[in-house]
């Protein structure tokens, strides 16, 4: 169900069928610049240091293999060092399996990731072999279409969640704070009522009520402000000001 749990199955069971020695499972990240690592196996002896999000530009098969969305093979290390120069370094061939494969993982015309193999034998580029890792590659790709929607609506939820939760925090505050202003108005509309009150009280209660009425003013503008922050469409307005 997520992207994890699906390069974990291709990992634990795909690479026993293939027979092959290392396996590591890529994502295309959202903005599309770069593929975050799902899960590995072997492959931290052979490549040292690679990070687990690499820019799409990065001198790597898998990378070249989502770029490019064509399927890269490399039937030696010395292959490998000859093609990505740049990394020779970090290449440990006395590790170096004989094959290695780095396949697009796409979904309806989509780059979805990148799939990342090596074998123990060079027969392994044989027509039958690269069709059957093909396949189960395409099989890779569909299920990490599937895991990475469930990821982006699950993530929706919890922010729906999130928010839903906000609003009503918010509704509470402000509801709670408006009850002393709407409780001072009740107060000074009962006092200014009363015939017996001496008129050189009346001002301040006057006073009072619009001190309360300005309060659920500025209460009531911030609850709106939060709606239309919520719903995107708040709008400032900048000057500049003397600052004391």
């Amino acid at each position: 169900m997520t992207a994890t749990e699906v390069a974990g199955v291709l990992l634990d069971r795909g690479l026993p069928v293939l027979q092959a020695t290392r396996g590591l499972v890529c994502g295309l990240s959202g903005d599309g610049n770069y593929l975050e690592e799902y899960g590995r196996r072997g492959f931290a002896a052979l490549f040292k240091g690679r990070p687990p999000r690499m820019p799409l530009t990065a001198p790597y098969p898998v990378c070249l293999a989502a770029r490019t969305r064509e399927v890269v093979w490399f039937q030696s290390a010395e292959d490998y060092k000859a093609r990505f120069p740049e990394i020779a370094d970090s290449l440990d061939l006395d590790a170096a399996p004989a094959t290695l494969v780095a396949i697009p993982l796409v979904h309806r015309d989509e780059v979805v990731g990148a799939l990342g193999m090596s074998f123990g034998a060079i027969s392994a580029v044989g027509a039958a072999d690269q069709a059957f890792t093909l396949l189960l590659a395409q099989a890779t790709a569909d299920a990490l279409h599937r895991a990475r929607s469930f990821d982006a609506e699950r993530e929706q939820r919890h922010e729906a969640e999130v928010t839903a939760r906000a609003r009503e925090e918010v509704l509470g505050v402000v509801a709670h704070d408006l009850r002393n202003p709407i409780h001072l108005l009740g107060s000074t509309a009962e006092l200014l009522a009363d015939p017996e009150l001496e008129p050189n009280e009346r001002p301040q209660l006057r006073d009072a009520a619009k001190r309360a009425v300005r309060q659920m003013d500025r209460l009531i503008g911030d609850l709106l402000d939060t709606v239309r922050l919520q719903a995107g469409s708040l709008s400032l307005q900048v000057k500049d000001v003397q600052a004391s």
